[in-house]
């Protein structure tokens, strides 16, 4: 999934248990065509080699131990900066959503069930939005 720096789903992939992340990462990226930064985490370590074109994303990955090429400062400050955001995204919707419970008996009802909940935490957010409350506080907004 990518989201946008406030957290809000902005993209993403559908996809069997049985697809590596890197391989269903091709299409999530490939679809957006400017200069955008890309934090993940080490699961994605040769999407690059992967990619159509590589030079139009900006992507940091961190490198594992036995890697020679280290993150500079400013790459370290955005990984731990909106990986924080995406793990609170992800998080919104397994704890609160129950996104990983659709009970859908079929591809397209597991669809449209997974759009219904990406759809009310992007309404949660907009209500926070309006309130003038933080974004992503949607257990506040229930409660």
């Amino acid at each position: 999934m990518i989201v946008t720096r406030q957290g809000i789903p902005a993209h993403y992939v559908l996809a069997s248990a049985a697809h590596h992340d890197v391989k269903v990462a091709v299409d999530l990226v490939e679809t957006y065509r400017q200069k955008i930064g890309i934090g993940s985490d080490k699961g994605y370590i040769g999407l690059e080699e992967r990619l159509q074109y590589p030079d139009n994303l900006r992507l940091i990955i961190p490198p594992r131990d036995n890697q020679e090429n280290k993150l500079t400062k400013g790459e370290k400050w955005f990984l731990a900066k909106y990986r924080k955001i995406v793990e609170t995204t992800n998080s919104l919707l397994c704890e609160q959503f129950n996104i990983q419970y659709t009970r859908a008996k079929s591809k397209w009802g597991l669809t449209n069930r997974i759009i219904a909940k990406l759809t009310g935490l992007t309404l949660a957010a907009y209500l926070n939005y309006l309130m003038d409350e933080p974004l992503l506080h949607i257990k506040e907004l229930v409660f």
